[in-house]
């Protein structure tokens, strides 16, 4: 779970100390800031926007944007107008219908355009982005394990032209630009900073680029126009749950000075991240006799990362989230003893944790430490240190048949 982000109207009325129904009412009446990825997705909201909002609510911007005209929209950071807003809803009711129409395992959707920096034009589907240095658009999706997001950006500036943008809080982004001047794709990765992974005779000023990013637990995959540009590993303590950003320009904080962008973005459509699932590293071994017994881990209140190892082999990675669906442990065992291992990651302040494990339907192995995103003062002692945490190991054994 992004400790940037309250998901859902408990979390959203837990960190304003008011109930869900009072929250919502806030939303109707007061213009409490709430985001919604599709008309039928759960509402999220950024806590930045929130604590904005108490301070002074007309400081914020409502989600949706304001419509001037009828086929130009310009995003910028002032509050949107009644009609706006009305544009807005009808846009999300359609969005509705073509998420029906759709692949299932896509949300296809428009951007809000809520404008961070530059100046941002939306005309007919597209979204065209110009800065004197770093512009950005949060398009309102959140991305992470499972996500595929494809899009066609063309660059129209120089060097910074334009790409997209997973953020996940201040100190932690990656960043796709594309270069027609260098014809070239740059990954950045903060604090890691930027690399060449691709060079691009085929990349022009003016034309269309297809961008497909494939997030896993393991990577960030990019294609360019069908071809494989190349792949970031991700460290175990990498966030891996952000915001859709697109982007233009350079900050001049960016490792060199500021640098205007100038591009367009279309077609742009983005998958649903895995919800609360495992991700099972270790195959499932074929041929393993039945121990006739079931051995089961359940992880909970996981912020940042919980890696689950068994006889030092990690069976399965967890993050952000409040309770995993249940990892049957049986298929990898034999009659003896055996060693679980849970190791504990987290990527700024501290961390929380919960596991569960069961030996025939018994609770043999329980421990926990706070909730995420709320009661961490019970896991203070675990330190702000970026990285492994914390490391908690039990020991068993299976009989054999």
């Amino acid at each position: 779970m992004n400790g940037d982000i309250r998901q859902g109207w408990k979390e959203i009325a837990s960190y304003l100390d008011v109930t869900p129904r009072h929250a919502q009412r806030l939303e109707k009446e007061k213009g409490l800031p709430v985001h919604r990825s599709g008309s039928l997705a759960a509402p999220f909201a950024y806590i930045e926007e929130l604590d904005r909002w108490r301070t002074d609510p007309g400081l914020v911007p409502k989600p949706g944007g304001d419509a001037p005209a009828k086929d130009t929209q310009v995003f910028s950071t002032r509050a949107p107008s009644r009609r706006g807003l009305i544009w807005a809803l009808s846009g999300l009711f359609g969005l509705a219908i073509l998420l029906a129409l759709s692949f299932e395992a896509f949300s296809w959707f428009r951007p809000k355009g809520l404008s961070i920096s530059g100046q941002w034009t939306r005309r007919m589907g597209s979204w065209e982005g110009q800065a004197p240095g770093a512009g950005r658009l949060d398009t309102g999706s959140i991305v992470g394990p499972g996500s595929s997001v494809f899009l066609d950006v063309t660059p129209l500036g120089g060097r910074w032209s334009g790409g997209i943008e997973i953020y996940q809080d201040d100190t932690h982004w990656t960043f796709v630009d594309l270069s027609p001047d260098q014809k070239e794709l740059i990954l950045w990765r903060y604090p890691a900073g930027p690399k060449t992974i691709f060079e691009a005779p085929s990349l022009e000023r003016g034309r269309a680029a297809r961008v497909h990013l494939s997030i896993s637990q393991a990577a960030l995959d990019i294609d360019v126009d069908g071809r494989r540009a190349g792949a970031l590993a991700l460290d175990p303590w990498d966030v891996r749950v952000g915001r859709l950003v697109l982007r233009v320009g350079r900050h001049r904080d960016e490792w060199g000075p500021e640098a205007p962008g100038h591009a367009t973005f279309e077609r742009v459509s983005v998958g649903k991240p895995f919800s609360g699932a495992p991700w099972l590293a270790l195959p499932l071994p074929d041929g393993q006799a039945s121990l006739g017994h079931s051995y089961e881990a359940r992880l909970f209140n996981v912020d940042d990362q919980l890696d689950l190892l068994l006889d030092g082999k990690r069976v399965a990675t967890v993050g952000y989230i409040q309770t995993s669906q249940p990892i049957e442990l049986a298929p990898y065992l034999s009659a003896g003893r055996h060693r679980l291992t849970l190791q504990v990651f987290n990527r700024q302040m501290t961390a929380t944790y919960g596991v569960f494990f069961q030996a025939d339907g018994r609770t043999v192995w329980e421990a926990q430490c706070g909730t995420v995103g709320k009661d961490k003062a019970a896991c203070t002692e675990l330190g702000t240190t970026l990285g492994m945490v914390k490391e908690l190991a039990y020991e068993f054994d299976v009989p054999s048949k």
